[in-house]
């Protein structure tokens, strides 16, 4: 190839004087795509120079003059990245250009990719049944080649990956271009959704696996100061050690009854003992009032007893009221997180009648009423 001048064209070719074969073609880089053009011997005005008036005027900074075939990569591809294992679907974002000059009509360019860790794939379709290590494109009638390679990243084991393309064709120059991948280990667990919602006196969290790996359990956690004190509640064993397929979960959190914000977030345990959390979801748990007690029978019997659900241990206060606002009854204990079963010795106290019972735990106040046949 003779170099007759360095020179970069805005957008396209304006053309070239030169002393030779008025059929020789000249060709120039642009900033976008490569063109080439055949220019006759008058096409420009020379200056005494002997370069064009355009790359005097720094129109033009570059002009490369040739009559062998020649082969020019265009490509803005730069580092892969990807989680090791997964399939990329269309559109493909990666490509470049494969622009060829004064090849013979139908003369092949060969395009080899060699990849020891096969994590490459190349295809001028993107049709997912045409990728493949190897293409070939022909020069038309203009003696051109334009083509553009789609370059698809598949990478099945992570790692830094290093793959060449070579482009070859006979009389011409042959060219590589390097790519270059960068693999992540997959996580061990796919989280495809992660709630909280309330049902009566509980919150109740959801959440789904698309994939595990190697996955012992999940450590339920929840925070009530700003979503930055979190501690352990509770423990679900994973279902699927390892899979590929859905796989649902739900935990219950039994509430306070008083109106607060709740934060819940999951921890992911491995076999291993390495751990990663998933978002924080926020749950509004309203103020459950009768919803956190219940009385049984009522009518009251002397076997009745009252029921006290909390997460929470602490002092009740418990106080029985008639209609006229007078109090008749009092009892104060020590209740524990969970269920609370509590023997009221009240029955030979109070007369036949409608009453209202109180409980007031953690400054939340519930009300039921309370009737004696």
């Amino acid at each position: 190839m003779n170099i007759l001048s360095t020179c970069l064209i805005k957008g396209f070719l304006l053309g070239c004087i030169f002393i030779g074969n008025p059929e020789t073609t000249v060709v120039a880089a642009s900033p976008g795509k490569i063109s080439g053009n055949t220019t006759p011997l008058q096409a420009l005005a020379v200056t005494d120079t002997g370069l064009p008036q355009a790359c005097a005027d720094n129109l033009i900074t570059t002009i490369l003059i040739s009559e062998a075939p020649t082969i020019i990569l265009d490509s803005k591809i730069g580092t892969f990245s990807a989680e090791a294992g997964t399939q990329q679907q269309p559109p493909y974002p990666d490509y470049y250009y494969v622009d060829g000059f004064n090849f013979p009509p139908g003369q092949v360019v060969q395009i080899v990719l060699s990849d020891p860790s096969g994590a490459f794939l190349l295809s001028t379709t993107g049709n997912a049944d045409d990728f493949s290590t190897t293409i070939e494109v022909k020069a038309g009638i203009d003696k051109r080649i334009e083509e553009m390679i789609i370059v698809k990243y598949e990478p099945k084991e992570p790692g830094n990956h290093v793959a060449t393309i070579l482009h070859a064709s006979d009389g011409a120059e042959s060219k590589t271009l390097t790519l270059e991948g960068n693999a992540t280990s997959p996580m061990p667990v796919e989280l495809i959704s992660f709630k909280a919602v309330t049902q009566t006196k509980y919150a109740v969290l959801n959440w789904a696996t698309a994939s595990e790996q190697n996955n012992s359990h999940f450590e339920i956690e929840l925070s009530r100061a700003e979503a930055n004190d979190f501690r352990s509640i509770g423990r679900v064993t994973s279902k699927n050690i390892n899979s590929n397929i859905l796989t649902n979960y739900s935990y219950q959190h039994l509430l306070t009854g008083k109106a607060e914000t709740l934060y819940f977030r999951l921890k992911q345990v491995d076999i291993d003992g390495t751990y990663t959390y998933s978002k924080i979801v926020a749950l509004e748990a309203p103020a459950t009032g009768t919803s956190e007690i219940l009385l049984a029978p009522n009518p009251i019997e002397p076997s009745t007893r009252l029921t006290i659900f909390t997460t929470e241990h602490g002092l009740v206060k418990i106080r029985v009221f008639n209609m006229s606002g007078k109090e008749v009854y009092i009892q104060n204990l020590l209740i524990y997180a969970g269920e609370n079963s509590i023997s009221l010795e009240m029955y030979n106290k109070i007369s036949p009648g409608i009453y209202m019972l109180t409980t007031e735990f953690n400054n939340v106040v519930s009300r039921l009423k309370l009737i004696k046949d």
